[in-house]
């Protein structure tokens, strides 16, 4: 019997799980440049070896090395480019071109909106020396008011004046964000270059709008702000919600519940569910339904990392279910816990992925060690009767 059987914590996980976990500490080594992340990966191989099938303990081992090592490369390749943009562009002047990704409402008296652009080419203005930044590299503008600025335009900006932060904190948010500079000013000084026809982009984040200043107008100013900030996550909503509220939710212990999340995704679920239920159609059709509603509603909401968690994770469970492919929560996790740390891996360096991700992955294991430990309770029984 293995030892993992005889204390009743079932280590038959698929493999990804340990790459995930391997590529965890990978990252969190070459992060801090400590030993206790190589220590605590030296403990996990000698535990898998103990509870572990010694059948399958070498690939276990060998896929955890390898992902470790992944990690860590994967951060060091992102830390050097972004030190690499940082060594060219620290204290110059540069004027700048790219394409707007999102225009959003800012919760503040002067500065209204703020401004997101992809910057696709930099000119040094002293040397008109031309160069293009990494793919990711963008810009915030906080402006006071809106002109004729719409999302997916190519802008220019004459004076762009890039710094180096030397912060911890700020060099975190940098290397998870790729935002290098932050201005603040008119949308006057943002010279609109090419505006193209027809645009994806800018069709979905003006029917973001429209649906938005409809239901403004159709709700009283506190429904307003509570619908906005739970279930459409607009976080400029969620920055205006009054006080008192943000009180009376904190002296139950329930001010998470006021940041939408993956709980409001399950919450619409259920009810599509119920609803279909009620429409005599195969169950291939209604898994469809779902997964296109779902589409519809995040494309017509605010994104954040924990919401981006739930879609994904529930995208991928459903894809798997029309499919009838076999899949469980722990092994949902990890795909999507890779995908966002393989896309940008100083995701784990900051605390809401770390909440977000590590308490799904706690519920997870705990749902996971219950099933299997029922299940052998139930096998044996069977073999005993």
């Amino acid at each position: 019997m293995l030892a993992a059987q005889r204390w009743f914590i079932p280590l038959n996980l698929h493999p990804l799980v340990y790459g995930t976990s391997a590529y965890l500490l990978g990252i969190w080594w070459q992060a801090t440049q400590d030993i206790c992340p190589f220590i605590l990966t030296l403990i996990s191989l000698i535990v898998l070896s103990c509870c572990s099938d010694r059948r399958i303990f070498p690939t276990i081992a060998l896929v955890f090395v390898g992902a470790y090592t992944l990690g860590a490369l994967r951060l060091y390749h992102q830390q050097q480019t972004l030190d690499a943009l940082y060594k060219k562009t620290d204290n110059r002047h540069y004027r700048g071109s790219g394409i707007i990704t999102d225009i959003a409402r800012h919760h503040h008296t002067f500065f209204k909106y703020r401004i997101a652009i992809n910057l696709t080419t930099l000119t040094d203005i002293k040397t008109n020396e031309l160069f293009t930044p990494p793919t990711a590299t963008s810009i915030q503008v906080y402006v006071h008011d809106m002109h004729d600025i719409r999302v997916d335009d190519t802008i220019c900006i004459n004076d762009l004046h890039v710094k180096k932060p030397h912060a911890h904190e700020q060099k975190r948010y940098a290397l998870r964000s790729w935002v290098i500079a932050t201005l603040f000013g008119t949308s006057s000084s943002l010279e609109v270059l090419h505006r193209p026809t027809l645009s994806y982009a800018r069709w979905i984040f003006d029917q973001r709008e429209k649906l938005w200043n409809t239901l403004r107008t159709q709700l009283a100013p506190a429904t307003r702000n509570l619908v906005g900030s739970i279930f459409l996550g607009n976080k400029a909503e969620s920055s205006a919600t009054k006080p008192s509220i943000i009180s009376r939710f904190a002296v139950w212990g329930i001010s998470h519940h006021l940041a939408r999340s993956g709980l409001h995704l399950v919450i619409f679920v259920i009810l599509w569910h119920v609803l279909l239920r009620m429409v005599p159609m195969p169950n291939r059709y209604r898994h469809l339904i779902i997964i296109l509603l779902a589409m519809v509603y995040y494309l017509l909401s605010w994104p954040s990392l924990s919401f981006n968690r739930a879609c994904l994770a529930f995208l991928l469970y459903k894809i798997c279910t029309f499919q009838q492919i076999k899949i469980d929560a722990m092994h949902t996790i990890a795909w999507v816990t890779l995908f966002f740390l393989i896309t940008t891996p100083a995701h784990l360096l900051c605390l809401d992925f770390q909440l977000s991700f590590g308490l799904t992955s706690i519920l997870a294991w705990f749902n996971h060690t219950r099933t299997h430990y029922f299940m052998r309770q139930h096998h044996k029984s069977i073999a005993t009767s």
